[in-house]
Parts: C-alpha cells; sequence; structure tokens
C-alpha cells in the first residue's frame, strides 16, 4: 500500500480518490500494512471520534479536524470557546454542582434556557418556572443556563473546509415561527454575518459543523454548534455534503 488520502468511517467510499479501511474497534485490528498507510497518509478522512486524538498526537492531517469533533460534542467548549473568541451571544454561564446551581435563579429570570454538557444527547429547554427549572437542574451536570433571546430572525450556516456552502433561514413573522428554508448565499443582509462565520471557523479550526445565528437586540448572536447533516437543502436542490467532500478531494482542495 502506498500513502495517499485514507478513510476510516465509510462516509467516503464513493470516492475513487480515498482508500477507505472502516472504523474497528482498537487501532490493533488493522493490518501492519494498514497501520503503514495510516501513518504515512496525506489526510486521514473521518478517523470518527475514537480515533481523532491519535492521529492529531502524531501530527497526521485529519478530516474532520481533532478540534471539530471535540466542539461538535461538547456545549460546554462551544460556549468556552464563544467566550474567550469575543463572539457575540446570549447572556450565558456554565454552572457546576449543586452549590453552584443554587445561584441560577439569582442570574437567571424567567424565562430562560438550559442546556445539557452533550449537544447529541440534552435538548434544550425553555425554563419558565420552577417544577421545569428543579426537574432540570436535577438532571443535568454542568448545566448551561442561556437568556431566552427574543430573536426575530434565525440563521442556520453549514461550514465544510473552513467556507460556508449553505445557509438555512427561520423568520418570526405575525407571532408565527416559521419553517427553517434555504436562503440565497448572495443575500446583502447576510454579508456580515458570513464573513464573520468564515472569520471564526478559520480560527477556532472548525471545518465541518452547522453554526446557528440568532437575530436579537439589533444584533446576531452565536447559539450553538452542531454536526451537520449529510443532506442540506439548497435552492437549487439538495447538497450531499459527503459528495461535496469527495469533490473537494478530487479538485486538489482538500
Amino acid at each position: 500500500m502506498t500513502p495517499g488520502k485514507v478513510a476510516l468511517a465509510p462516509f467516503l467510499r464513493i470516492c475513487t480518490a480515498i482508500v477507505t479501511l472502516d472504523v474497528r474497534p482498537t487501532i490493533d485490528d488493522y493490518s501492519p500494512a494498514e497501520k503503514a498507510l495510516l501513518r504515512g497518509a496525506e489526510r486521514v478522512f473521518f478517523p470518527t471520534p475514537r480515533f481523532a486524538y491519535l492521529f492529531d498526537a502524531l501530527r497526521i492531517p485529519v478530516f474532520p479536524a481533532y478540534t471539530t469533533y471535540r466542539i461538535q460534542r461538547s456545549r460546554v467548549l462551544q460556549q468556552i470557546l464563544l467566550a474567550v473568541s469575543g463572539m457575540p451571544r446570549p447572556a450565558t454561564r456554565i454552572y457546576y454542582g449543586n452549590r453552584q446551581k443554587k445561584k441560577i435563579l439569582d442570574g437567571f429570570p424567567f424565562p430562560f434556557v438550559m442546556m445539557g454538557p452533550d449537544a447529541a444527547l440534552h435538548k434544550k429547554v425553555l425554563v419558565d418556572h420552577t417544577t421545569i427549572f428543579e426537574e432540570c437542574a436535577k438532571n443535568r451536570n454542568p448545566v448551561i443556563v442561556q437568556e431566552a433571546l427574543d430573536w426575530t430572525e434565525r440563521v442556520r450556516i453549514l461550514c465544510v473546509h473552513f467556507d460556508c456552502v449553505g445557509a438555512l433561514r427561520q423568520e418570526r413573522r405575525d407571532g408565527l415561527t416559521l419553517r427553517f428554508e434555504p436562503t440565497p448565499m448572495d443575500r446583502p443582509d447576510l454579508s456580515v454575518l458570513l464573513e464573520m462565520t468564515r472569520d471564526f471557523v478559520r480560527k477556532a479550526h472548525l471545518d465541518d459543523i452547522v453554526i446557528e445565528w440568532a437575530f436579537g437586540n439589533g444584533r446576531w448572536h452565536a447559539l450553538e454548534m452542531t454536526r451537520p447533516p449529510v443532506r442540506w437543502p439548497m435552492l437549487e436542490g439538495v447538497l450531499n455534503r459527503h459528495q461535496h467532500i469527495c469533490r473537494l478531494v478530487e479538485s486538489g482542495r482538500l
């Protein structure tokens, strides 16, 4: 086997420029020849959270980046990153343990949003009375508390290889919350938001992620980051993210 571009998860099996090995329980389940292929790889695609740390430690380039895997999964790390980077966001605080949780109502009047640390396991909850508050505080640790932003518009932006490739927009109109719908990427009023997003994902090394924004109190606020879906609605059809990544590889851009 010769060095090149290698994938573990099977998502890019359609891409002839990449050798796919599949995900196995441990690194020792790969043959000596396959380990040599991984060590000499130009890039390892979709190493999964199981092995991403390993290639990062060995300075072997991966996609998505190890940073992306960490941030996608942890709301705690997301909020710390947003805070330190200076990104605009709603008032937010992380509370650890029962002693800190007793102070939540001193800093956040109803209604507010409570979230658990794992983005995949814990849903956001709008807390507007004591019963819901006590239930959420008891079952989540740490707990992330965020002001309930009075937003008029939300935008989800799909970022792949440090570029914005798709956007979905949701409005509140006449008291109704409309569905997320594809929106043109060249909308003049989105240009500043797209530039902020591009700058952020490049600085934070987030190369395969969805960032959700909300407009309220006269400005845009970064709400959260999530794992991107395979299929993303566009005005011209549906973008298959895996096929898009394959095209980036075949064109030499990734």
